[in-house]
């Protein structure tokens, strides 16, 4: 049922359009005199006014004006009530905002039809506001905005949305194609200005790409954006599309790839350990178990000097491989947690890794470090031996060379790492495509630099060898 506010300064409309009002289902207000208008409605709920053109004092046109300058009220639809037939009034009267017009005196079909007429219009256009609202809304927590691209005069209209997403405000933005390329990362500016392009190409319909978007604090945005043309007799006119904001959903894949990732490695350093324990440690008990026991069954000399003899070989053949593997055993365990970082320090732990290296390898390491290196926290202490130490691994499996060089540093709050060789060398795009086993010990190198905030550079060709540059800003840690 709606409220149907009646202003008129004649009783008897007033009465004859309440009676009529209330056989059509709805509630007649009224009110006599004009300037008490504003303080009913704030008081009372309308959903349409009838609103005679000509009365004392003052005239319909002029109230019809301040209705619709109203913040609050402007959207109530207004039926004008005249006797009058003059046509430019009533063509003032739909330029100041009202939706019709009865003529005086009032008829009850004509009424009923006008009424009901704009009460439904008013309906829907409410149920649009809604849904508008709504609209915008989703888009607000979706944080992803609209616009619309004119492809004849290139104008680029933006809904409210899209500035938040890029830095930006109405009122000191306007929109358009090449300013918008400026606001993109220098990186994916072709690739957004051929987006745009191709859909003056025939057969293009529909596109979608993800870029990044550089932010007025100089970091960068992730979006998705989505585009269909809109035609006509089969020639383009407008753009339509979405823009997203999807940093987060990427930042969520990025984890879940970089967990996936690091399971891998994790299978891959235990079944190193493994095979190291099996084709070394076990294989060193397993003899040492079979010479003891040839040992117990061997016949002993009689008693004199090949006696002794005898005994100092056996055990001495038997002290051999227990040395042995005692070493293979502490490798493995200086491999897993170098308890020498801890106690003594990052130099004097590369030191040792290449000192082991060149002997057990026969490799021919350098280190250079400066004579006075001043303590870092642990994990960045760690994270720098552990490249250093996977970066040394590649040179002893694959860099096909015995030379190789570590040069460690620090300076302006930073600490460095570079380890080269002069060797084979590789393919950089094959070792560094994460979906290969292979790459997992560049992974492994990068993500435990990147955690700390630093950046880790890596350089290497055919024939030419290759160089692992690392440095980690000591703002990176907070203590």
């Amino acid at each position: 049922m709606a409220n149907i506010l009646i202003v008129d300064d004649n009783k008897q409309t007033i009465q004859h359009l309440e009676e009529l009002i209330s056989t059509f289902g709805e509630t007649p207000i009224y009110i006599l005199e004009p300037e008490f208008l504003f303080q009913l409605l704030e008081s009372k709920s309308v959903d349409l006014i009838l609103l005679d053109v000509h009365m004392p004092g003052t005239d319909g046109v002029s109230i019809l004006k301040q209705l619709k300058a109203h913040p609050t009220f402007q959207s109530i639809p207004v039926i004008m009530l005249t006797g009058d037939t003059d046509e430019q009034l009533l063509e003032n009267c739909f330029a100041c905002g009202a939706i019709d017009f009865i003529n005086k005196p009032i008829h009850e079909v004509i009424l009923k039809s006008r009424v009901k007429s704009a009460l439904s219009i008013q309906e829907h256009i409410l149920t649009l506001k809604k849904r508008e609202t709504s609209l915008k809304g989703a888009l607000k927590i979706a944080t992803m905005g609209t616009w619309e691209l004119d492809l004849s005069s290139q104008e680029l209209n933006w809904s409210q949305e899209m500035y938040p997403l890029f830095g930006k405000s109405p009122e000191s933005y306007s929109p358009t194609v090449e300013s918008l390329l400026h606001l993109i990362h220098p990186d994916d500016q072709s690739m957004v200005a051929k987006f745009f392009k191709e859909f003056l190409e025939p057969g293009k319909v529909e596109q979608q790409l993800d870029f990044r978007i550089i932010q007025p604090d100089e970091t960068f945005r992730i979006v998705h954006q989505q585009a269909e043309i809109i035609e006509k007799d089969g020639k383009p006119l407008h753009l339509i599309g979405i823009t997203q904001d999807i940093t987060n959903q990427q930042h969520t894949v990025a984890l879940q790839q970089a967990y996936i990732r690091q399971n891998q490695i994790r299978e891959e350093e235990r079944e190193r350990l493994a095979k190291d324990l099996h084709d070394e440690v076990i294989q060193i008990f397993s003899l040492l178990k079979l010479k003891l026991n040839a040992f117990i069954r061997a016949e002993c000399p009689t008693a004199g000097p090949d006696t002794s003899c005898w005994l100092r070989d056996n055990f001495s053949s038997c002290r051999e491989l227990i040395h042995s593997g005692n070493q293979t055993l502490r490798q493995i365990v200086n491999d897993l947690y170098p308890s020498i970082l801890k106690d003594l320090g990052l130099v004097p732990a590369i030191r040792s890794h290449i000192h082991d290296l060149n002997q057990r390898m026969d490799m021919e390491i350098e280190l250079h470090a400066g004579a006075e290196f001043e303590e870092w926290p642990l994990d960045i202490e760690l994270a720098v031996f552990r490249v250093a130490q996977e970066a040394l691994n590649n040179v002893v499996k694959h860099a096909k060379t015995q030379k190789a060089q570590v040069l460690l540093g620090q300076g302006d709050q930073v600490l460095w790492l570079q380890v080269e060789d002069q060797g084979c060398g590789a393919d950089l795009e094959k070792v560094t495509d994460e979906s290969t086993p292979k790459s997992f010990g560049m992974f492994f190198m990068k993500d435990r630099v990147q955690q700390l905030g630093g950046k880790i550079t890596i350089h290497s060709q055919l024939g030419q060898g290759t160089s692992i540059f690392l440095e980690i800003p000591q703002s990176s840690y907070t203590s």
